[in-house]
């Protein structure tokens, strides 16, 4: 192809790219930065001692909250998946999210996204331009088998979700390569272009 029908094909892209129109980055309008990591951190406190536990401001947590607020103001990716080891604040921080926003997203467990699908062979209603938090990835059994259709119950929520570029905050005990080896290679494919990542390394607070 030469250049002058690069070019063209530069220009057309631009007139269709105009006509398609894009989803908002960030479904949920954000303000000012700072404010929404301390009122992040303040959810996650509140969330924390609603347990009956002592919220500590460590630098884990303080650092934790700067990853996902940076994740919502600067990342291209639409998805947000907090993965590593068990105790050490992933559905807190979920439910932090969840309370901050309130009608605009929506906090649920992967198994009970599950159960819901195999009694009703649906998905609960999500908010359609909110934000989906789903706890615990992994816990639920991969495939559902009704009167011999075996349906595949997150993977199909997971490619849904890719395809209409909605907003997605998973938490799981699993690594990328742990979610390729139960739902497949082409879900794992499209959450890598999806899903930014944030890792917990650290010890459980549950002592």
């Amino acid at each position: 192809m030469d250049e002058q029908s690069k070019s063209l094909a530069m220009q057309y892209m631009r007139t269709v790219s105009d006509r398609i129109g894009r989803t908002e980055r960030f479904p949920v309008k954000l303000g000012d930065r700072g404010q929404m990591a301390a009122r992040l951190l303040g959810c996650y406190g509140a969330m924390v001692e609603s347990r009956g536990a002592d919220f500590i401001m460590d630098d884990n947590t303080v650092s934790k909250v700067e990853s996902v607020v940076k994740w919502m103001y600067s990342s291209r990716k639409r998805g947000l998946l907090l993965c590593g080891t068990i105790g050490n604040g992933k559905t807190t921080m979920l439910r932090a999210i969840s309370y901050l926003f309130g009608s605009h997203a929506m906090y649920m467990e992967a198994q009970s996204i599950y159960d819901h699908f195999r009694q009703s062979r649906s998905f609960p209603s999500f908010p359609s331009r909110g934000i989906l938090l789903i706890d615990d990835l992994g816990v639920e059994p991969p495939s559902s088998n009704d009167f011999g259709e075996v349906r595949y119950p997150l993977a199909e929520l997971l490619m849904a979700r890719y395809r209409h570029n909605a907003t997605t905050v998973i938490a799981t005990n699993y690594t990328l390569d742990q979610i390729g080896q139960t739902y497949g290679d082409r879900v794992l494919d499209r959450m890598r272009e999806m899903f930014a990542q944030l890792t917990y390394i650290e010890p459980s607070y549950r002592k």
